[in-house]
């Protein structure tokens, strides 16, 4: 299974104000976290929050989810 991860311009933007070290922080929590995507799903949702239940609908679920990088930072992934 091949995984693309796309990133909005707003957040190459944000990235780029991290330090250094906050950046690779991100990018790896990130790639690690679609490691575990094809067959450790249960790991993986297991680091990942939803911050609220928002009905769509035809039964729909958004997939608004938040990855805790450190004590401070967090990424928002949909």
């Amino acid at each position: 299974m091949d995984i693309i991860i796309e990133s909005t311009s707003a957040f190459e933007k944000e990235i780029a104000q991290l330090s250094k070290n906050d950046r690779e922080l991100v990018i790896n929590k990130i790639n690690y976290c679609a490691s575990l995507f094809p067959d450790q799903r249960t790991a993986l949702y297991r680091k990942m929050h939803r911050p609220c239940h928002l009905p769509l609908i035809n039964n729909y679920e958004a997939s608004l989810y938040t990855l805790r990088v450190t004590h401070k930072l967090r990424v928002i992934l949909t």
